[in-house]
């Protein structure tokens, strides 16, 4: 709570819908140190031999158990303390790292596309055509496009973004994420 370049996640008030966060759960914002998660992971990891167990574009998150050791805890404030060293100039939201995606209503169902005609494309030219697979950005492991899904350019800006920052995709038969397969036709 008291390193100015970071922010935990905090539960200001239960709600009727929200008791409580998970207390096993630490979670860090970093973007006010210029990096992506991704980054202070891998500094993190790297340099202070501190594991994280979730990063993501702008926060990392820690499991504080009762296999931990005080010795841990404290490895893991030193470290926390030490990345301000790392700080850059510019914010993440000063490096445009937000992004709002539109939720598109599928064309054709996730099983239609799954079992179409598809083709592999280029990504610019599977801008708009009906995805052909499920494609998700990991962190958080939830899809951005589902099979049977306009593909957007929103989405692929974000999908890209994601990938340029060290955040991993999955679902996508091309690990290069330069193809996507596409259904053909309806």
């Amino acid at each position: 709570k008291h390193i100015d370049y970071l922010s935990l996640l905090e539960l200001e008030k239960p709600s009727e819908f929200f008791a409580d966060l998970d207390i096993t759960r630490l979670t860090i914002n970093v973007s006010q140190l210029g990096l992506t998660g991704y980054e202070v992971d891998e500094i993190l990891h790297e340099k202070y031999n501190v594991t994280c167990e979730l990063p993501s574009l702008k926060t990392l998150t820690f499991i504080i158990s009762i296999g931990n050791k005080l010795e841990d805890i404290e490895q893991l404030i030193d470290s926390l303390k030490a990345l301000k060293k790392y700080q850059k100039k510019e914010t993440i939201k000063q490096k445009n790292l937000d992004y709002q995606i539109s939720i598109e209503q599928p064309l054709i169902t996730p099983r239609k596309a799954f079992w179409a005609e598809k083709t592999i494309v280029c990504m610019d030219d599977s801008l708009n055509q009906i995805s052909g697979e499920t494609i998700c950005p990991y962190p958080p492991g939830i899809p951005l496009i589902m099979a049977g899904e306009t593909i957007t350019k929103e989405a692929l800006n974000y999908l890209k973004m994601i990938s340029n920052n060290g955040g991993i995709i999955t679902g996508i038969s091309d690990s290069t994420f330069k193809t996507l397969k596409i259904v053909k036709k309806i």
